[in-house]
């Protein structure tokens, strides 16, 4: 129930500032919720900004990600590749830095698309209690609407803190984006 009351409060904050995104995202389930926004900057570039916060484990986590993505198509296929600095706060743990990597969509039929994501930063680009962080999601989708998508995803993420890895999430995830322009 706190998810879905975090839900609701991370969507009605969304509203008033939706006409600084050409995307907005909402994904939850019963351990995780988050919320993105999308900017097209320009026909070959994006900026995005989300928080995401996840029960899992018996262990509550916040990780707020900002980007900003070079990005291509070509027929069927688009990619994106870039940088999003990040930060992460876990039970007792908190770590900062700069994920590099990308991702791709496949338009499976107008209405039907496949996706994935995945950005990674090493100990050089990470500070705090980590040494590293990972973030990678794969996804199905299908666009309801013209301007509505809903989309089904497996989402991992956490860090390294030199000994063992500490998944912060690790699950399915749904979801529904919102374009705005």
């Amino acid at each position: 129930m706190k998810a879905v009351f975090f839900a609701f409060s991370l969507f009605a904050f969304a509203l008033p500032v939706k006409t600084l995104a050409d995307a907005i995202e909402l994904g939850l389930f019963s351990e995780i919720v988050g919320l993105s926004y999308r900017a097209n900057l320009s026909n070959s570039y994006s900026a995005n900004i989300g928080f995401t916060h996840s029960q899992y484990e018996n262990r509550d986590s916040n990780l707020l990600m900002a980007g900003f993505m070079a990005r291509g198509a070509r027929d069927q296929l688009r990619g994106e590749v870039g940088i999003q600095p990040f930060w992460l706060n876990g039970d007792h743990h908190d770590t900062y830095g700069a994920a590099i990597g990308g991702g791709a969509k496949y338009l499976i039929t107008p209405e039907l698309w496949t996706a994935g994501h995945a950005y990674f930063a090493p100990e050089i680009i990470v500070g705090g209690d980590f040494e590293s962080f990972y973030h990678f999601d794969i996804q199905i989708g299908y666009n309801v609407l013209p301007h509505v998508s809903t989309y089904l995803a497996y989402q991992n993420y956490g860090a390294n803190n030199g000994k063992t890895n500490i998944e912060m999430y690790n699950g399915l995830k749904l979801g529904l984006i919102f374009k705005l322009r």
